[in-house]
């Protein structure tokens, strides 16, 4: 397997500008998961989309991921993402406390997305990749299913949130660069954070706004699998402090030179 390369993640998602929100359609699933299989998008159009959401990995001194079983029983090995680099940290430790030898040469490693999502479909005999999501985001995601009064006790893929308003329920969009998106957060306080924004900017367009729940899973499938304008519109953005921890590391790259 060859080592992991460490990417340079240009990451201006957070400084957006809130726009109106508009209705997309219905070519695009309020919970984002695919219907029937359709043309897809390009996959390296796919990949663009997802290489600006970093993922955080242990990698060991090779820079290869480092590997693990979950049980004496499990054949393949396991290699972990994390979409928090705090959580990706935790197990660092852990594995510093457990095997000093392994621990002394290991470290963060930061990948894009793409590159991670396509590790989880290799050949699953020689290792199996699986993406953790934050305990926090998972527990939102829960509360607001049951709050729609879905019979949810767990979420078992990663969630993103998103907003829709309006006497139409559009999806909230943002300006990013020249285009207008539909964000779909990995954190749901940065998405409270711009309902906020939309709060104090519109008060009335606010007061009916409703957060709703997909996967990034399901929005890769989706992408994967149908190929529509719509599609194109969506973007994930990653929590502020993935942004700001990957910012930190490329300015200590940078000044190191």
């Amino acid at each position: 397997m060859k080592p992991l390369i460490q990417r340079s993640l240009m990451l201006g998602l957070m400084s957006s500008t809130l726009l109106s929100p508009s209705l997309i359609g219905s070519s695009v699933q309020s919970n984002f998961l695919p219907s029937a299989a359709a043309v897809a998008l390009p996959a390296q159009e796919v990949a663009q989309r997802l290489q600006p959401v970093p993922v955080f990995t242990i990698t060991n001194a090779q820079g290869r991921p480092l590997l693990g079983s979950q049980s004496p029983q499990q054949k393949a090995q396991v290699g972990l993402f994390f979409y928090s680099q705090k959580d990706a940290q935790t197990l660092l430790d852990q594995v510093k406390a457990k095997n000093p030898e392994v621990g002394k040469s290991a470290r963060v490693a930061t990948i894009g997305l793409d590159q991670a999502y396509e590790l989880t479909q290799k050949n699953p005999q020689e290792a199996v990749f699986r993406f953790v999501p934050q305990a926090k985001q998972v527990q939102s995601a829960v509360k607001i299913l049951q709050a729609e009064g879905k019979k949810v006790e767990q979420f078992n893929t990663t969630p993103v949130f998103f907003a829709v308003a309006g006497k139409d329920k559009g999806y909230l969009t943002i300006q990013q660069g020249n285009q207008q998106v539909i964000p779909l957060f990995l954190s749901k306080e940065d998405l409270d954070g711009l309902l906020a924004q939309l709060k104090q900017k519109d008060p009335q367009l606010a007061a009916t706004a409703k957060v709703g729940v997909g996967s990034v899973e399901g929005v890769v499938k989706l992408m994967k699998e149908k190929n529509e304008p719509a599609l194109k519109q969506l973007t994930i953005i990653p929590s502020k402090e993935s942004v700001q921890y990957v910012q930190s590391q490329q300015k200590a790259a940078a000044s190191s030179k």
